[in-house]
């Protein structure tokens, strides 16, 4: 692809995703995220957990006060499969840990997640709900994360709007930099 096209293919994205905070690159994927209402993108401590481009929670709190969290990366993983597989050998250190496989979820955009719930896992994941999207070569994960049964039970709706939200924008942009652009500059 030359530099040129690559450049208009930029632009072609971004001018569809001023309704997104974020867009993840990854795996020959584009990926438009956007935050819950009540919640806002916290990118710099996203990208201080490595591959992500940042992490959603209510306005009014910061990472470490936050009771929920919401974030999305594009796994390496070929397969739904070989992510539940780490997930639960991560997850099974906890004695009282449990994985409960929910219903299909159709998004808005008409995406389908298989949905995964997980409870009682190690700190600071105690309570999951998890959305994996099947991509030809990799997995889009969609990851809601509580501290609390009782904070997991109340926030768990804003998973699903942000899984309405989610934007698969094209399967043939690679990054030049990073993995991240952000088209709302502020």
């Amino acid at each position: 692809m030359s530099l040129l096209t690559l450049f208009f293919t930029f632009l072609f994205s971004l001018s569809f995703a001023s309704e997104v905070d974020v867009i993840t690159l990854g795996c020959d994927i584009s990926v438009g995220t956007q935050a819950p209402e009540g919640w806002f993108l916290d990118q710099k401590t996203g990208q201080k957990y490595g591959n992500l481009c940042g992490f959603y929670y209510q306005k009014g709190s910061d990472f470490n006060s936050a009771t929920s969290v919401v974030y999305s990366k594009v796994s390496g993983h070929k397969t739904i499969n070989h992510i539940l597989e780490d997930a639960i050998g991560a997850y099974s250190v906890s004695s009282k840990f449990k994985r409960t496989e929910l219903k299909t979820y159709e998004t808005a955009n008409k995406l389908k997640f298989e949905v995964h719930e997980f409870s009682h896992g190690p700190k600071p994941n105690e309570f999951e709900l998890v959305g994996y999207h099947q991509l030809k070569s990799c997995v889009l994960v969609v990851v809601y994360s509580s501290r609390t049964e009782v904070e997991f039970k109340k926030d768990s709706q804003k998973f699903y709007e942000f899984l309405d939200h989610v934007k698969i924008y094209s399967n043939t942009i690679k990054p030049l930099v990073g993995n991240c652009l952000y088209p709302k500059l502020k």
